[in-house]
């Protein structure tokens, strides 16, 4: 999706999306909440942040769009 220039077809945004967000759920709460200084050197909860949120930015609106065509 990152490498992609066009715009995602709506159908198959709604299905990504909704992996990455079912994927996503459980993750906050894995994150232990602690302060930087004391997460492992490279802490895999930044790189996941960073990545569900461009997956976020690129497949929410295009995954709405089908499903409002989809409901009327």
């Amino acid at each position: 999706w990152a490498r992609s220039r066009t715009s995602p077809d709506p159908r198959r945004a709604f299905a990504d999306y909704t992996k990455a967000l079912t994927a996503w759920r459980p993750l906050p709460y894995l994150d232990p909440g602690l302060p930087r200084e004391y997460l492992p050197k490279h802490w895999a909860g930044d790189k996941a942040t960073e990545t569900f949120f461009a997956l976020h930015d690129r497949l929410a609106r295009p995954a709405m769009d089908f499903v409002e065509d989809v409901a009327g």
